[in-house]
């Protein structure tokens, strides 16, 4: 089956959080409508999130170097 126009080829991204964040993103897909559940949810807002940070060019930042020698490309 295709998927719709509307919508943009995702990848799978499995993450962990705290339990008191699980408990809140539970809320929110029952009584918002940001998402049925709690992956819905939490996939809207680190969409929104990133989304919002590119359009604000915070990856465009310098990140100042570490002091100290540079770690070994050897592994």
């Amino acid at each position: 089956m295709a998927r719709p126009r509307n919508k943009a080829e995702t990848r799978s991204l499995t993450v962990s959080v705290p339990i008191r964040l699980y408990d809140y993103l539970t809320h929110l897909a029952g009584n918002s409508v940001l998402g049925a559940s709690e992956s819905e949810v939490a996939s809207f807002l680190l969409t929104q999130q990133v989304m919002g940070m590119l359009k604000d060019g915070f990856h465009e930042l310098r990140i100042p170097a570490i002091p100290g020698p540079a770690p070994s490309d050897k592994a």
